[in-house]
């Protein structure tokens, strides 16, 4: 079976290099693609079927002597690249209200500095900054397999920060030392508690799927469901042999899904409003002043900033 990572683009180039031994194949392939009409096919099914057809006649044109079999996939991933453009024109208008819906609900969510809270987290209320830019870059990937390593990459940043942040609450209220070998006396004194409890729990998908809804949101796609309609259509043959890619998809699907049927939270994301009228001020404070057990930072900061309203409009009094 091919190697993943021989169909993205740099690693299908290099391979297609190593097999001809031309170090100009890929702009003498690209000037053969040149002669094939693939605007002229008026759907497209019909294309995904000329697919595999133009590539044969690429490797009978350049590689008569090799084994068609281990050719065919990356010269399948060289021609998605090289249409990229008329391929994903087919499909975004078919899929522009559900485009357009989803780009809305993202510019409300960013303008309101909204939180996977408000879309269903019950602990982990946070959007991990590297997943919302790793995503953002999906519009540049031009093969289903680039697209698909983009949402790999920003799934796994979600949860390298999830668990960064549980070892570090886990170690701050355990005592137990984040590095047990370190010659700093603090970092080696003895847990409080035993090795089994400190086990990092297990994250569910129920968890992480609010935050990933929210790094999508963050990330303002213009075409969310067009690119994943270009994976699942395109990639086909990918999804089905690699059960670990086929997961992480089905994850971004059900995300979509989830952002389109789910609306979004009326509760006050985590800002500040910046104008307020009397009625609304006093509102304000009496709602912060009142005791607030395990308070977020974002409340501490709430808080702060009644004080400070209340001594600005009391000390000044004179009755």
């Amino acid at each position: 079976m091919q190697s993943p990572s021989d169909l993205s683009d740099v690693g299908a180039q290099g391979r297609l290099r190593e097999l001809s031994g031309d170090a100009q194949i890929v702009g003498r392939l690209r000037q053969a693609l040149l002669s094939w009409d693939h605007r002229a096919t008026p759907t497209l099914d019909g294309f995904l079927q000329d697919v595999p057809q133009a590539a044969q006649e690429l490797a009978a044109l350049f590689w008569p002597q090799q084994d068609l079999q281990g050719l065919q996939p990356l010269l399948e991933a060289f021609v998605h690249r090289e249409v990229y453009d008329w391929v994903f024109g087919l499909i975004k208008p078919t899929l522009a209200a559900e485009d357009w819906r989803l780009y809305g609900l993202s510019r409300e969510f960013c303008h309101r500095n909204g939180s996977p809270k408000q879309l269903g987290a019950t602990f982990y209320n946070f959007v991990p900054n590297a997943a919302v830019v790793e995503l953002s870059t999906l519009p540049t990937k031009r093969t289903p397999l680039e697209k698909l390593h983009c949402l790999q990459s920003s799934y796994d940043y979600i949860f390298a920060e999830v668990k960064g942040a549980l070892i570090s609450v886990i170690a701050k209220y355990s005592g137990t030392p984040l590095f047990p070998n370190s010659k700093d006396e603090k970092n080696r004194k003895n847990p409080k508690t035993p090795d089994k409890e400190l086990e990092l729990p297990l994250i569910s998908n129920e968890e992480a799927a609010p935050i990933l809804m929210a790094v999508i949101m963050k990330s303002k796609l213009f075409y969310a469901h067009s690119e994943l309609a270009y994976i699942r259509t395109l990639g086909r043959g990918l999804l089905e042999s690699h059960a670990h890619l086929r997961q992480i998809f089905a994850k971004f699907e059900e995300a979509l899904e989830r952002i389109q049927r789910q609306p979004i939270s009326d509760a006050m994301g985590d800002q500040l409003a910046n104008q307020m009228d009397v009625c609304e001020t006093i509102e304000f404070v009496q709602r912060s002043a009142a005791k607030q057990p395990k308070k977020t930072i974002f409340a501490e900061e709430t808080g702060r900033v009644a004080r400070l309203i209340t001594a600005a409009t009391t000390e000044t009094l004179n009755f």
